[in-house]
């Protein structure tokens, strides 16, 4: 397998991917949100009792939203550089201006497939993501092949 692709990463898939991996925390504050939110509707004293409740709810549901998206905005600069990834039989190589990696696939401890992106786990902190649009439906294939293959 020899696979080579450029892309732009962009806001929305970039925003997509922190929150998936943030959805376990974004789930507990949106539940908690809405169970505040049910909480202060309930209380029947003045609408100033309840004020708090409501509005704490509010903000628990749109917290992780809101950070993921300041987050993404504020490093725009060094997320948007232009990625040249090569994944080959040995591992895969993941350049930009700025950053590169060198992984073996037996460095890889997870492969996500998500709806528009492969996103490779090394640890952690260490993420690499595939974007689909930037490779064939060839190349597509082959890579979802040679994943399938190694996960056996």
């Amino acid at each position: 397998m020899n696979i080579s692709a450029r892309y732009r990463r962009d806001l929305r898939r970039s925003v997509r991917l922190s929150l998936h991996f943030q959805r376990k925390l974004m789930w507990v504050c949106m539940t908690s949100g809405v169970l505040l939110i049910i909480l202060g509707l309930s209380i029947e004293r003045t609408l100033s009792g309840s004020a708090p409740f409501i509005a704490l709810g509010i903000f628990l549901i749109i917290q992780m939203p809101l950070k993921a998206w300041a987050e993404v905005y504020r490093n725009r600069k060094i997320l948007f550089e232009e990625v040249e990834i090569t994944l080959t039989s040995e591992g895969i190589q993941w350049r930009t201006a700025t950053t590169r990696f060198d992984v073996s696939w037996d460095m890889i401890k997870r492969v996500y497939e998500l709806k528009d992106l492969w996103i490779f786990v090394v640890n952690r902190l260490t993420r690499i993501s595939l974007y689909k649009h930037a490779l064939s439906q060839e190349q597509q294939a082959e890579l979802a092949a040679f994943i399938a293959a190694r996960s056996k």
